[in-house]
C-alpha cells in the first residue's frame, strides 16, 4: 500500500489553518506521524542534497525551520510543481497533492510545526512508480560536458549518433541526469535521416557543443513536418515503460535531439553536466506509438496567433478534426512564459466531450505529460480541441515563435496505431 492510501488511516487530523482550512478543532498534526509521510511520497525525489529543489526537505532539523515557507507552496499549489487541474481526467501517475494533504501541511506549520515522537514515523518505503523503466538496454550520453553559459535558465539542444544498425523500437525512457542540481528537464526527439541536414545546419550555426533551442529542435522555424518524441523527463521522474506492447520506431541512419533546460537558480559556481538517455528496445511491437503536436498550423504559417501587448486574458483556441482510429496514452500541453491557462480536450463524432488535461495556472518551468488511467480510443469524426489563454504584460504585440519573447499552444499527445 502506498504512503498516500496509508495517510488517512495515520493521520486522521486535526487543527486548521485559520487562512486556509475549514474545521477549528482537534489535535495539531505532528511532523512524523502526519508531514514526513507527505513529503517522502512527493517532495524529497527532488529537494534532496545535490537535487534540483532549492532545499533538502529530508529531515525534521531541515523541514522544521522552513514549515512557513513549505505550507505556502503547497497551499497555494506552486509545489509539487503539477498544476493539473482537479476534475478534468484520471491519470497513473499524478504528483499533486490531495486537498486532505495540504490541508495537513497548512495545520502542522500554523500549529508551531510541531516535532511529534519519532516513534510515530512510518516505516515504509514509497511504492516505485508504476511506470518505472523496467530495463535499460541502451544509453546514450551527450557527446561532451557541457557548463551552462547562461544564468539563471539555458535551453541547449545536442545531436547524439544512435548506434543501432537494425530497425528497433523504443518502448522505454529514462535519464540519468549528468549534473542534478541544474538538469531541470529533458526532451529527446527522433531526427530521421531525411531531417538530418536541416538540424546538422542549425547545430553548425551556432559556436559551441550544441545549439541554442529555447521553444523546441527547429531553432527559428516551425517544422515543415512534426518530429517525433521519445520522451521527456522532470526531476523525480524515475523513467517509464511506454504502454504496454507499443513502441516509437527508430530508423537506422537516424540522429537524437536532447533539448536539455538548465536551472541554476540553487547553485553557485560553474557545473558541468553529460546527462545520458537511458533506453529500452525491443525489436518487434504490436502497435506503432508517436508523439503528435495538436495545434492550428496557420498560427505559425501565417504568424496569426496574435497577443496584444499590455493584454490580459486572450484566448485562441483551435479544433483539430481526427482522422483514422487510434488509442490515446499520454496527453500534455505546451506553452511559453505568457500563458495563463489552457486545456486539450476531444469532441467525440456523437457530441460528447472528454476532458484530456486542463492547466488552471499554467507554469513553463514544469511541463510534463500525464499517462491517461483510461486510454481513450480516437475514431474517425472525432475532433481535438486545444485552448489557451495568454496574459502580455509587456508593450510588444507576441505572436508565435520559438523565442524567449515569443508564445506557442499546443497540445501533446503520445497514441498507438489501432482502436
Amino acid at each position: 500500500m502506498s504512503l498516500r492510501l496509508l495517510l488517512p488511516l495515520v493521520a486522521l487530523t486535526v487543527a486548521c489553518n485559520g487562512k486556509d482550512s475549514t474545521a477549528d478543532t482537534g489535535p495539531v498534526p505532528t511532523y512524523y506521524a502526519d508531514v514526513e509521510p507527505i513529503l517522502t511520497e512527493s517532495c524529497v525525489n527532488c529537494h534532496v542534497s545535490g537535487g534540483i529543489g532549492p532545499m533538502p526537505l529530508t529531515s525534521y532539523e531541515e523541514v522544521g525551520p522552513v514549515a512557513d515557507w513549505v505550507a505556502s507552496a503547497v497551499v497555494e499549489r506552486r509545489m509539487p510543481p503539477a498544476q493539473v487541474a482537479d476534475g478534468c481526467n484520471e491519470y497513473v501517475t499524478d504528483p499533486a497533492l490531495t486537498e486532505e494533504e495540504r490541508d495537513i501541511i497548512a495545520r502542522w506549520a500554523d500549529g508551531g510545526a510541531p516535532e511529534g515522537d519519532p516513534a510515530d514515523a512510518l516505516d515504509i518505503e514509497p511504492e516505485p512508480d508504476p511506470l518505472e523503466l523496467s530495463r535499460i538496454d541502451l544509453r546514450i550520453p551527450m557527446p561532451t560536458p557541457y557548463s551552462p553559459e547562461i544564468q539563471p535558465d539555458e535551453y541547449r539542444c545536442f545531436l547524439l549518433d544512435w548506434p543501432e544498425e537494425e530497425d528497433v523500437y523504443v518502448t522505454g525512457f529514462g535519464v540519468a541526469p549528468g549534473e542534478l542540481s541544474i538538469v531541470h528537464h529533458v526532451i529527446a526527439f527522433v531526427a530521421t535521416p531525411e531531417l538530418l541536414d536541416t538540424f546538422e545546419s542549425i547545430d553548425a550555426a551556432d559556436p559551441g557543443p550544441g545549439y541554442s533551442c529555447y521553444g523546441g529542435p527547429f531553432g527559428d522555424e516551425f517544422p515543415s513536418e512534426p518530429i517525433n518524441w521519445l520522451g521527456a523527463w522532470v526531476p523525480g521522474a524515475v523513467g517509464w515503460d511506454n504502454p504496454e506492447g507499443t513502441g516509437v520506431f527508430v530508423e537506422p541512419g537516424s540522429k537524437i535531439i536532447v533539448q536539455m533546460h538548465y536551472n541554476s537558480d540553487s547553485t553557485t559556481g560553474e557545473l558541468s553536466d553529460q546527462t545520458e538517455l537511458l533506453l529500452k528496445l525491443d525489436d518487434e511491437v504490436e502497435r506503432v506509438g508517436w508523439t503528435s503536436p495538436i495545434t492550428n498550423r496557420l498560427w505559425p504559417a501565417t504568424h496569426s496567433m496574435e497577443i496584444p501587448a499590455n493584454s490580459e486574458g486572450v484566448t485562441h483556441r483551435a479544433e483539430i478534426p481526427w482522422v483514422g482510429t487510434s488509442t490515446l496514452y499520454d496527453v500534455g500541453m505546451h506553452m511559453h512564459t505568457f500563458g495563463r491557462s489552457g486545456e486539450l480536450s476531444v469532441t467525440h463524432a456523437d457530441g460528447s466531450e472528454t476532458c484530456l488535461v486542463r492547466f488552471d495556472t499554467w507554469d513553463f518551468n514544469w511541463q510534463r505529460s500525464y499517462r491517461l488511467a483510461e486510454p481513450l480510443v480516437l475514431s474517425e469524426g472525432d475532433t481535438f480541441n486545444v485552448t489557451c489563454t495568454f496574459d502580455n504584460p509587456t508593450d510588444e504585440d507576441i505572436n508565435w515563435g520559438e523565442g524567449t519573447g515569443d508564445e506557442m499552444c499546443l497540445g501533446v499527445v503520445f497514441q498507438a496505431e489501432g482502436g
